[in-house]
């Protein structure tokens, strides 16, 4: 139906004509271009810390000390960087890439002092080249370049192409103040592994060596293990279910010498620590705590986890692609566990504090 208004004109009678219609933005469509790209490297860092509150244990319903000194707090670094250079981009998609990987490192801080972790076998070696061609029927093939291929039969089966940050973009062109949700997927590639899997031991740290008073690669000695350290946080950030949200707050806002669309990200997780087993050994690398004097081998640690994590992904304007990701989160974690040893009853219950950054930079240059 169309509607009219009145015009009226002096000394005339009153003319109908049409209702003029609204201007309709069509927004902004912030989508990475790899048509236009080149070389890009690409960094990522993450920092995680781990602090135990409290730590209440009960034998018989009676109060007593906590163990050890540390109560199980980490610090935890990872760098990651590679480079890609773009050979061919099929329909906007690259179709063929050539990945050089730079440094990777990982250390851990605990009350022994910080230390380098040990290289994983799993993980690519800085300087390693490979050249990944995607063929018609959507597989890829990689083989490698330079260096040796690292002891992970998936390494060369599959190598994502399209920047982890793409799934934060908004689907469709928007307007400055326009939101949109997050899944679960996109949220988890873009975050990553948060807490690295560990390396083997260095040779001479098997079980039964004597320990001494330096530091141990794996976390705090035997003997003084609690609940804590992490392993059940590492487990839930990468198995938890994350919801999320987007806010397009700016397209004008200059970064690092780029104009930049700005996005405020929104993302959080709640839900069940994954069981540990308490008592024994835990695995290689300090991933369980775990106090020998005070659990029982069969009985399950119980808790629950938190987590909210919020930042901004700066999008370059000019050159359609990812400049940067700063992400903050804090979780927090609840344990129980109550446990029978010979006759007597032993209950513990550990509360933990974390924060973690995740920065990811990405940096364009021509060949």
């Amino acid at each position: 139906m169309r509607l009219f208004q009145s015009i009226f004109l002096p000394g005339s009678l009153a003319l109908l004509a049409p209702l003029a219609q609204p201007l309709v933005s069509e927004g902004v469509t912030l989508k990475t271009q790899y048509a236009g790209l080149q070389k890009m490297h690409v960094e990522r860092d993450v920092a995680l810390s781990i602090k135990t509150t409290v730590m209440e244990i009960e034998v018989d319903g009676e109060p007593m000390d906590r163990p050890g000194r540390g109560m199980g707090d980490i610090n935890v670094k990872t760098h990651q960087a590679h480079m890609d250079d773009f050979l061919t981009v099929t329909d906007g998609v690259p179709t063929h890439v050539k990945r050089t990987f730079g440094a990777l490192s990982a250390s851990r801080e605990t009350e022994e002092g910080e230390v380098e972790m040990p290289k994983n076998p799993a993980m690519p070696a800085e300087g390693l080249v490979v050249d990944i061609q995607v063929q018609e029927d959507g597989s890829q093939k990689i083989t490698v370049d330079e260096g040796e291929a690292p002891d992970n039969e998936k390494f060369l089966e599959h190598q994502p192409l399209e920047f982890a940050l793409d799934g934060l973009l908004p689907p469709e062109a928007v307007e400055v103040d326009a939101k949109w949700e997050l899944d679960n997927e996109v949220i988890r590639r873009a975050l990553g592994d948060l807490m690295p899997a560990p390396g083997p031991r260095p040779e001479g740290e098997g079980r039964g060596r004597r320990r001494d008073d330096s530091a141990r690669q794996d976390g705090p000695p035997r003997g003084r293990r609690g609940m804590g350290g992490g392993g059940n946080i590492g487990r839930f950030l990468q198995e938890a279910e994350w919801t999320g949200e987007a806010t397009l707050i700016s397209i004008d806002k200059e970064y690092e010498g780029e104009v930049c669309a700005v996005i405020e990200i929104k993302l959080e997780a709640e839900g069940d620590l994954p069981e540990n087993p308490m008592g024994g050994r835990g695995k290689r690398g300090g991933d369980r705590m775990v106090n020998p004097a005070t659990a029982t081998a069969s009985a399950p640690i119980e808790g629950d986890a938190s987590v909210e994590v919020k930042g901004k992904l700066y999008f370059s304007m000019k050159n359609h692609h990812p400049v940067a990701l700063k992400l903050e989160g804090k979780l927090e974690t609840s344990e129980s566990n109550t446990s029978e040893r010979g006759e007597r009853t032993i209950s513990m219950h550990v509360e933990r504090e974390g924060t973690f950054q995740v920065e990811y930079s990405y940096k364009h240059e021509t060949r």
